[in-house]
């Protein structure tokens, strides 16, 4: 029997969605790979289907990357969707015992604004990484490009660096702009805020590239072993993932714009059913040569003069931060000369 034949006869049961479909293929994907089988194909006819603005016959400018860069997608499809997976099972996650170490209360009470939206069932992925910007200036609705992202929230003013305690403070939610404080002398207005870019997406802003910390093929099993990184996801919804991860991945993920980390994301919680804040534990430092506009970046947030570290005070405070397997791992992450 054919297999038009065969799906005439089934029954509305064994008949699968779409959505079983794709998931199906997801699950197909395998490891990184520059070969697209029948079920990346799939997965790519999904993602072009994408569809912002209803009427439009155009893809958005901000997805038209998945049509040139199909292996490149692929690759980020599948290493996002094995990290999104473990979202999915978050309840499960053993409470861990007491001789286990948990997040300090003191340490790592959430802000009011992200327990509140917790309390919601919304996801908080915390991308950590290396992270720079460019000359290239993009629209800041790149960053929430489907209604699967509420929101993506930058920490650093442009062209500043982030040490591992803002990584820290980031990752389990807890830092608030009054703990900023900087290497240097800040000059200029610093907003009472963060820099959210659903509040003003029709601003330009620089694009962002996120790129290598670590060769260590190991890092990113070490990183959802810590019992921290369970605790965070199972009573804050709060998924840590890095990227790039390096090692044995390095070939296949390469360094790469956030916009499009984030295209792909948002298509993988549209097929999860959820909805997600993004926050970037990373730096926002420019390795450009062309001058940037400082008035502009000023007026959209803040800007500081290159060379600059953003740091954390008050509750974040080191004894406390030397008993976090958390923190130590970022702390291996990020530069140590952010440290003092």
């Amino acid at each position: 029997m054919s297999a038009d034949v065969q799906s005439v006869h089934q029954t509305p049961e064994e008949k699968k969605t779409r959505r079983e479909e794709l998931l199906e293929a997801l699950e197909k994907l395998g490891p990184c790979s520059n070969v697209i089988d029948e079920n990346g194909e799939m997965v790519l006819n999904c993602l072009s289907s994408i569809d912002l603005n209803p009427g439009a016959f155009v893809i958005r400018q901000d997805f038209q990357w998945m049509t040139t860069e199909k292996v490149l997608c692929l690759n980020l499809v599948r290493y996002f969707y094995k990290n999104l997976k473990k979202s999915e099972v978050s309840e499960d996650v053993d409470q861990p015992s007491e001789d286990v170490d948990q997040p300090s209360e003191d340490v790592d009470k959430p802000s009011e604004d992200v327990d509140q939206r917790s309390e919601d069932g919304e996801l908080h992925i915390v991308l950590v990484g290396k992270g720079s910007i460019s000359d290239q200036i993009h629209p800041a609705d790149w960053f929430v490009p489907l209604d699967t992202i509420t929101d993506t929230i930058l920490y650093p003013p442009w062209n500043c660096a982030i040490d591992a305690k803002v990584a820290y403070g980031i990752s389990t939610g807890s830092i608030l702009p009054e703990h900023r404080v900087f290497k240097t002398r800040f000059q200029g207005p610093l907003p009472e805020r963060w820099n959210s870019m659903a509040a003003q997406q029709t601003t330009g802003v620089p694009e962002i590239i996120l790129g290598p910390m670590r060769n260590d093929a190991d890092s990113i099993t070490k990183l959802s072993d810590l019992a921290e990184w369970k605790v965070l996801l199972k009573y804050r919804n709060r998924l840590i993932i890095k990227y790039q991860p390096g090692g044995v991945f390095a070939n296949w993920l390469p360094e790469v714009a956030l916009y499009k980390i984030i295209g792909v994301i948002a298509f993988l919680l549209r097929i999860f059913k959820k909805k997600a804040t993004i926050h970037l534990a990373a730096g926002l430092e420019y390795n450009g040569t062309t001058p940037l506009n400082e008035r502009k970046l000023q007026e959209q947030y803040a800007y500081t003069k290159s060379g600059n570290v953003m740091s954390t005070r008050s509750r974040l405070s080191i004894p406390n931060l030397k008993l976090s397997t958390l923190y130590k791992f970022l702390f291996t992450e990020f530069n140590k000369l952010h440290e003092n």
